[in-house]
C-alpha cells in the first residue's frame, strides 16, 4: 500500500537521501526536495535554476550537498533548505559523495575534496608513489 506520492516535473535522479526524518531527492527539473518521510508533507524545495544531474548527499549532520550539471555546488541547511553556500566549480562533476564535512567530486581525470566553506583541495599526485 502506497502511503504517499509526489509528482515532479521531471525524472528523479539517483537515490533518495534519508536524514533526520526527511526524504531528500533531486530532479532533472533543477530542484531538490525535502519531504517528511512519514507523511510526504513538503518541508522545503531548493531551486537551482539549472539541471541537477547528481543525487543529493549529506556532507555533515546538518548540511545537504547538491551539484548541478553546469558545475554549481550548493550546500543547504538540512532543516529548512536555506543556502549555506553556493559556489561555481570550474567544470561539471560526474560523481559526488559526501561525509565528515567534505564533499568529494569526481571529474574526468581527478577527484577533488571541498570543505563546507567551499575550499577545494586537489589530491596530491601520489597515486603512483610505489609504497
Amino acid at each position: 500500500m502506497v502511503k504517499w506520492s509526489l509528482s515532479t516535473a521531471d525524472a528523479v535522479n539517483g537515490r533518495i537521501l534519508l536524514a533526520d526524518g526527511k526524504a531528500i531527492f533531486t530532479s532533472y527539473n533543477g530542484k531538490a526536495y525535502a519531504l517528511n518521510a512519514d507523511t510526504g508533507a513538503m518541508i522545503w524545495i531548493y531551486d537551482a535554476g539549472e539541471k541537477i544531474a547528481l543525487e543529493a548527499a549529506l556532507a555533515d549532520p546538518t548540511t545537504v550537498a547538491v551539484v548541478t550539471s553546469n558545475g554549481t555546488l550548493a550546500l543547504l541547511d538540512l532543516s529548512d533548505g536555506i543556502v549555506k553556500l553556493e559556489t561555481r566549480l570550474n567544470r561539471s562533476p560526474v560523481a559526488m559523495a559526501a561525509g565528515g564535512g567534505r564533499i568529494f567530486l569526481g571529474f574526468e581525470g581527478n577527484v577533488s575534496a571541498v570543505d563546507l566553506e567551499g575550499n577545494v583541495a586537489n589530491s596530491p599526485n601520489n597515486a603512483e608513489s610505489g609504497s
